[in-house]
């Protein structure tokens, strides 16, 4: 629900016709925080942390949206004319259109794509961390997962089995140890 409401006011109120988020200035990030329908106390730095990191992620999936919408469009010009509902003002699309055409965020569009591509395999852990879910299965267990248990713990599960390209990293992990205990004998 919190998460609900932050995305709604970056949508409705936040403005856009900056770079990136952290350019937006501090009265107008002020401005967005009273704007919720929960009372935040923003004086814990936890909180304020943990609600700004809430804001900022909401605001890059807005725009990466809004990204998505421009690139339906052949042309700058094109996609200036078509204006999607969500954005308030024309002035703020056309700073998104261009902005989206500039040659310094094509190159680090292209740069994230490719780092993006680089990951072989992804982990089904959700958005906890590797060490909560060793905290959580050792709770359960009572055991502490080897590094080579915690990975398939992570890349597998009995829905979906393995994500490919863990499988791969599984088997070459399994050799890695089997050789290593081979040297020891």
């Amino acid at each position: 629900m919190f998460g609900n409401d932050l995305g709604f006011i970056i949508r409705t109120y936040a403005p856009l016709n900056v770079e990136q988020w952290k350019d937006i200035n501090e009265k107008d990030v002020e401005k967005l925080v009273t704007r919720s329908k929960y009372d935040i106390d923003m004086s814990l730095p936890h909180v304020h942390r943990f609600v700004m990191t809430k804001f900022q992620k909401r605001y890059c999936d807005f725009r990466h949206k809004l990204k998505e919408y421009f690139n339906k469009y052949s042309t700058m010009e094109e996609a200036q004319k078509n204006k999607p509902p969500e954005v308030s003002t024309q002035e703020e699309w056309n700073f998104l259109c261009k902005h989206f055409s500039t040659a310094k965020f094509q190159e680090r569009s292209q740069q994230n794509a490719k780092n993006r591509s680089g990951l072989t395999y992804n982990h089904k852990g959700g958005s906890k961390s590797f060490v909560a879910h060793q905290h959580e299965i050792a709770t359960i267990t009572g055991e502490k997962l080897g590094p080579i248990e915690q990975f398939a713990e992570l890349h597998k599960n009995e829905k979906n089995g393995w994500d490919i390209g863990a499988k791969s990293k599984w088997s070459s992990n399994i050799w890695e140890l089997v050789s290593r205990l081979e040297l020891l004998n």
